[in-house]
């Protein structure tokens, strides 16, 4: 569907908004965050909404440092505060946040975040979602940007308050309308500054146990939900074996479990892409047949073309097989160097020709110190290791 205000992408259901129409009417935007034993960045992130909102809501949910202290010096007027008892329900906490709002619009903030975007900026992205009156189904994307660069334009945060909106979900939460059976995302130039992923973080068990844990819930609620199947394989993958992992997931996406998944034989679904992704994953610390893997990248290409995942993982399986293939050549050089063979006749009588090609294949082995003491010798030793 395309016309001259939108562009809709109908495999993500994405907008981007070109421009703006001239539009008069003032709207009103809460801010909300969702905090609990956030001192090392929650001021940071207040300051940082404080002026561009009509109100700020914060939903403490049992912070036991100084995160209370930090928001109460903070306070102003359109600060709202309010504690939540933690029943392992992130969309519990957010679906308050939106019974405690009396705005227009609400934009999520997370405690751990920083909105780098001015006032007139996010005045104009709501304002545009508003002068579509018979589009109230669209969420508002901002572009996150994380520590290490990397930057998300697909995380829905904003939307008209309007009682149809809601989230569902124990963790991994999503907006849902009790009106609307499609929403669409829009990704406009809010941009947001997020620096909580770091290694530890993502590493950390018991947010790992936790996830797990309210998924499996989800789960529960929702067998055939293919969204939470995929953030269960997601967020247990190192804890998983491989095989299980391209099996299980195989078996999901399939129309008809009998056959091999094919571009007729896979469910059509947002997550679908995703899903192929995993397994894309979890083959390289196999290797499967090639016929095999490269079926998987066909049909993330069909999915998402011209995408670089599936060429990354092309890349990296070729070099891991090419790998697996030098360490076995590398045992066969050194076999044959041992065995005393007669090398009268041959590029080198010595067998310095051996030595050179036992030292290129240890250099690509990652055996550096090996390789470089073969080097030095057939220097030495003036033998020409041309053409490599």
């Amino acid at each position: 569907m395309k016309n001259n205000l939108i562009d809709i992408d109908n495999r993500t259901k994405f907008i981007t908004i070109p421009y703006l129409l001239p539009y008069n009417k003032k709207i009103t935007i809460t801010a909300a965050v969702i905090c609990k034993n956030e001192e090392r960045c929650i001021k940071r992130c207040l300051l940082s909404l404080m002026g561009k909102f009509d109100e700020i809501i914060i939903i403490d949910t049992g912070s036991e440092d100084s995160t209370i202290n930090i928001i109460n010096e903070l306070k102003t007027n359109n600060f709202k505060l309010y504690s939540l008892e933690w029943n392992d329900n992130f969309s519990e906490v957010r679906n308050f946040a939106l019974e405690k709002s009396n705005s227009d619009y609400i934009l999520f903030i997370d405690a751990d975040e920083e909105l780098l975007s001015k006032k007139n900026t996010i005045i104009n992205a709501f304002t545009f979602i508003d002068s579509q009156h018979k589009n109230t189904n669209f969420i508002l994307c901002p572009m996150i940007i994380d520590q290490n660069g990397h930057e998300s334009i697909g995380v829905p945060r904003g939307f008209k308050l309007d009682n149809s909106f809601y989230y569902y979900g124990y963790v991994h939460e999503e907006i849902r309308s009790r009106i609307h059976k499609e929403l669409f995302t829009i990704h406009y130039k809010i941009r947001i500054y997020h620096d909580g992923y770091t290694i530890e973080e993502i590493n950390n068990k018991d947010k790992i146990n936790r996830n797990l844990r309210l998924i499996n819930k989800n789960i529960e609620e929702e067998p055939n939900n293919i969204k939470w199947m995929y953030f269960y394989y997601r967020d247990s993958f190192d804890r998983l074996d491989p095989h299980l992992i391209i099996n299980n997931i195989s078996m999901i996406l399939k129309k008809d479990k009998e056959i091999d998944l094919s571009q007729d034989n896979i469910i059509n679904s947002e997550f679908s892409y995703a899903m192929l992704d995993l397994i894309a994953k979890a083959s390289l610390y196999i290797l499967p047949k090639e016929n095999e893997f490269s079926n998987i990248l066909n049909l993330m290409d069909i999915i998402a073309p011209n995408n670089t995942n599936s060429l990354y993982y092309k890349s990296i399986y070729q070099l891991l097989i090419w790998k697996n293939m030098a360490h076995v050549i590398l045992q066969d050089l050194l076999s044959f160097k041992n065995d005393g063979s007669n090398h009268y006749g041959m590029i080198n009588s010595k067998g310095y020709h051996i030595n050179a090609a036992l030292a290129f294949y240890m250099f690509e082995c990652g055996f550096y110190s090996n390789s470089k003491e073969i080097f030095d010798y057939l220097l030495e030793e003036n033998f020409d290791i041309d053409p490599l």
